[in-house]
């Protein structure tokens, strides 16, 4: 398959990037589980309401000691 079938976007819509690349992505199930593990994990660690429950709980722990 070439790569404007595969992409499935016009001539005119192709002729305004300078550069055009191609991405294999070859199916590892063991790998695939591990990088949406991670970037799960890395989300929920990040994210603004986690991060007042971690504080919250850690400004509770200093007041009990």
């Amino acid at each position: 398959m070439n790569f404007n079938d595969n992409v499935d976007l016009t001539d005119p819509i192709l002729s305004r990037f300078d550069l055009l690349a191609v991405v294999r992505d070859e199916v590892d199930e063991v790998k695939d589980d591990a990088l949406a593990t991670f970037v799960i994990n890395s989300h929920i660690k990040n994210h603004p309401k986690i991060i007042k429950i971690r504080n919250d709980v850690s400004d509770e722990n200093l007041d009990g000691e």
